[in-house]
């Protein structure tokens, strides 16, 4: 994947969680968690970018610069205009990490900020889309305790 990745590492609380499967000796029960794992934290992030607007902390994105707005029409909000980044969001598994984020070329300057454009003379400021927020992190949880019991049964 090129451009941003957010690297999920074992939340804490959940490194007994990993312990355990591991020592079952069952490494593809591994990958299915983190292949879970993935879709659920990329289905949130496009959720982030489709309708709630805000960064994972829960701070709301900066508007559009007044220009900017001008030159939008009505199916166009902040960090999705025809809908490329938004579809852009996967997750890919490798090994005992999972990476969810977007390969856009602009994808990183939507999460950090910067400037862009000819001479870099737009600065774009930083609309953070990856992450966890705390309800994100309680329905990561509650995913791996529900995947887990089914596994341990």
């Amino acid at each position: 994947m090129t451009g941003i990745a957010l690297i999920i590492d074992t939340t804490p609380g959940l490194e007994q969680a990993v312990e355990k499967l591991n020592a079952l000796g069952r490494n593809g029960f591994m990958a299915e968690l983190l292949d879970g794992v993935g879709a659920l934290v990329a289905g949130q992030t496009q959720e982030r970018i489709a309708s709630e607007k805000r960064a994972p902390d829960g701070s709301p994105w900066r508007a559009w610069a007044e220009r900017t707005a001008e030159r939008r029409h009505g199916g166009q909000s902040l960090l999705l205009q025809e809908g490329d980044l938004l579809t852009s969001i996967h997750h890919v598994v490798s090994g005992n990490e999972v990476r969810v984020g977007s390969n856009l070329v602009y994808a990183a300057i939507h999460q950090f900020g910067g400037r862009a454009g000819r001479n870099q003379a737009v600065e774009i400021p930083a609309r953070p889309y990856l992450g966890l927020s705390d309800a994100n992190r309680d329905e990561v949880r509650a995913a791996v305790e529900d995947f887990l019991a089914e596994v341990l049964q």
